[in-house]
């Protein structure tokens, strides 16, 4: 799936968010419903980046978005309007899901928008040169699809099963890169350990040499077996 020009900033360091936020996008006026299911989710896998790399944070106990959200060191580091934001696609996404009246395309375009301004600032604030390249930035609603003939509504059934999915490929995505992290934190470890024992090993290192004018002497013709 293509990423979005709205959001294609995002794919430096939050190519699962950009990934998110474009299928979000897409959902406004052809399932708004589904448009605010993805919202939360894409705000879902934010959070759990940022928490991640960002050292003044610790995961809460219970880790579940609220928790998250609610954290006093997230909320210290986030602008009020922007936490917010943050706190109005949560609940927006979860009225969705479990709400009984639909919502209309006006109520996920506005979902949509202030997901927009909490994007920004994250790339903002954690894209190298983020605060300089994403002045003026704006976002773009005339790129929303309007209309998608071969879509039909998602039933909350699917959205449920479309989340336990989701939520079951992030943990796995994240898992794998945490072991990752732990594999290159250790193998660092090791290297900078074997680099403090001198190297005593005989590498041969004239015959290597001579091994390597013979390669070019016989793919230049010469005949090596010959005085």
């Amino acid at each position: 799936m293509d990423t979005s020009a709205n959001f294609a900033f995002l794919i430096q360091e939050f190519p699962n968010v950009a990934e998110s936020a474009t299928s979000t996008e897409r959902l406004v006026y052809v399932d708004p419903r589904a448009c605010c299911f993805r919202a939360r989710h894409t705000l879902e896998i934010l959070v759990k980046r940022i928490y991640k790399i960002d050292a003044t944070l610790s995961p809460p106990t219970v880790q579940n978005l609220d928790n998250y959200i609610q954290g006093p060191a997230f909320r210290e580091l986030m602008p009020d309007v922007v936490w917010q934001k943050a706190e109005y696609i949560r609940k927006a996404g979860n009225n969705a899901v479990h709400g009984k009246k639909h919502p209309s395309p006006e109520s996920a375009l506005t979902v949509l928008r202030d997901l927009s301004h909490l994007l920004y600032w994250t790339g903002r604030t954690y894209l190298r040169k983020g605060a300089e390249t994403l002045q003026g930035y704006t976002y773009d609603e005339a790129l929303i699809p309007k209309d998608d003939p071969t879509r039909s509504p998602e039933s909350l059934k699917d959205l449920n099963e479309l989340k336990t999915k989701l939520d079951t490929a992030e943990d796995a995505r994240q898992a794998l890169e945490q072991k990752l992290v732990a594999l290159r934190e250790r193998l660092a470890a090791i290297k900078a350990e074997n680099a403090t024992v001198p190297d005593t090993h005989d590498w041969n290192e004239k015959k290597a040499r001579a091994l390597i004018i013979d390669v070019a002497l016989a793919r230049a013709g010469w005949a090596l077996d010959q005085p």
